[in-house]
């Protein structure tokens, strides 16, 4: 039986860095044929990602890829409206009959990318959808997802080259059940760490460039820059972006402090603001102290991304990936590694 290592269960070996500020790192990416000036993403969530998120993170350099718990006319208002700020963004389709329609509007509406966001991508109905979309849409970005082994990222892509079909502008969304509100692997006792995930995949059959999103788990700055340091080319984050300014919905007051809302979209109360039917339910709906604005949030996860990479010895993600080394800890290690005094 393998182990599988999450986010807690690793550190990066420090190494010497040869540069000067922190300020001369460059973050610079590409996911799917899309160029960001960090590696950062937020989540296709109905609590993290409406148009004023994908404003804030956009102008920070990163990309917001809207929820679909809405219609698709809701969702093509508002990528007209993010358009306006001249930001990139993403549009969000499933895999129903509706599919391939909605991803036009979405394209013609001016969105960058397209993700197929479906919680378990491994599947036929999936791969077809997304056989679909490029015979239609050609080489536009793509993000599918999610999948969680190197095994998935093999089946799909031979998938496609069994259909003549490059896997050109392609970004696979790397997670399952990682998430501070999936309930995804108590319910059906599926899932891997994400950062397992990631290292499965890096090690299965090609090289850690190929264009990976890590999708979940995130609960730190620290946590992104493993999972950059293993191979993503970007992370995608939701709660760390959760109770931001940026998010839908109000801030609620209770006993004299501030919250919002945050909640998967597998959760109940997704499913009833989308009109969906309340069943398969595999998240859970909470409230969230308020955390101010989301630019401060991002430019806090941006620091520590930037410290990652020197610590590391790194200029760049591509000596980031280079370069690192990881060690696993114990859990006495664990605790060794987070602030204890005052606890």
């Amino acid at each position: 039986m393998k182990k599988a290592l999450c986010f807690n269960d690793v550190l990066i070996a420090p190494k010497h860095w040869n540069g000067g500020s922190r300020s001369e790192v460059s973050l610079a990416t590409n996911v799917a044929g899309i160029n960001l000036d960090i590696p950062l993403i937020s989540a296709n969530m109905a609590s993290v990602t409406e148009t004023a998120m994908c404003i804030a993170i956009g102008k920070k350099g990163g990309l917001g890829i809207l929820h679909r718990m809405c219609s698709i006319d809701e969702q093509v208002q508002m990528v007209l409206d993010a358009k306006r700020a001249g930001v990139k963004i993403g549009g969000c389709i499933g895999i129903d009959e509706n599919a391939i329609s909605n991803a036009g509007k979405l394209i013609e509406a001016g969105c960058d990318l397209i993700c197929i966001d479906v919680a378990f991508f491994a599947q036929d109905r999936a791969h077809e959808v997304a056989a679909q979309f490029r015979k239609l849409f050609d080489y536009f970005p793509l993000i599918v997802g999610n999948i969680a082994t190197g095994v998935h990222v093999f089946q799909f892509e031979d998938f496609l080259s069994r259909k003549g079909i490059e896997p050109k502008n392609l970004a696979h969304k790397v997670g399952i059940g990682g998430s501070g509100v999936c309930s995804t692997r108590t319910q059906s006792g599926n899932g891997l760490p994400t950062f397992h995930s990631l290292m499965d995949i890096s090690e299965f059959y090609f090289s850690k460039s190929k264009s990976i999103i890590a999708d979940g788990g995130h609960a730190t700055p620290g946590d992104c820059v493993k999972s950059l340091a293993m191979g993503a080319k970007t992370v995608m984050v939701g709660s760390l972006l959760a109770g931001t300014s940026a998010t839908p919905g109000d801030i609620i007051v209770k006993d004299g402090k501030k919250y919002k809302e945050y909640f998967g979209n597998a959760s109940s109360r997704a499913k009833i603001q989308a009109g969906l039917k309340n069943h398969n339910i595999e998240g859970i709906a909470t409230i969230i102290p308020y955390k101010g604005a989301t630019e401060d949030v991002i430019d806090n996860i941006v620091q520590g991304m930037k410290s990652g990479c020197t610590y590391s010895g790194a200029k760049n993600l591509k000596e980031l990936r280079e370069k690192a080394e990881f060690v696993e800890i114990t859990t006495s290690g664990y605790k060794e590694s987070t602030p204890y005094l005052g606890n």
